[in-house]
């Protein structure tokens, strides 16, 4: 798959790492050209440098298609808006993060329903791991620390 990422925050990046494992062809979009240029050195990716809101960089990152967009800047206004860009331009699956569960019914009333809410998420993880009498440590980062 073809996925596109805005936002280069640390879920944004995240997420882009485990793409590009997976064998996805990836892009990311951010409006900081110092991000990106730090990202280029570790990440093997498309970069597009621009403001992932607006209809222009959309269409560029969109190119001869793509299968997702994702929308992970730090910034869920700007996530739930261009979400709504990427579906008017022609993206068919979008993916917008928001941390405000408040803004679920706006994202609803818009039609976006894949809605990541990493908060709510870690929230029931932990919850989940004190009924059950597990440990909160998450597998992927045990793993990784012994790897290093």
């Amino acid at each position: 798959m073809r996925i596109i990422v805005v936002g280069a925050s640390r879920f944004g990046l995240a997420t882009l790492r485990r793409l590009i494992e997976n064998g996805h062809e990836a892009v990311l979009v951010d409006r900081d050209r110092d991000q990106l240029d730090a990202v280029s050195d570790e990440i093997e990716c498309g970069l597009i440098h621009g403001d992932g809101t607006l209809p222009s960089i959309l269409r560029e990152a969109l190119g001869d298609g793509a299968d997702t967009l994702m929308m992970l800047t730090n910034h869920e206004e700007a996530n739930i808006v261009g979400a709504a860009v990427g579906r008017s331009i022609g993206f068919e699956r979008v993916v917008v993060q928001i941390v405000r569960t408040q803004l679920l019914p706006i994202c609803d009333e818009l039609g976006l329903t894949d809605v990541v809410t990493p908060h709510e998420k870690v929230a029931q993880s932990i919850v989940a791991a004190l009924e059950e009498g597990g440990t909160f440590r998450d597998q992927n980062v045990s793993e990784d620390r012994k790897d290093g």
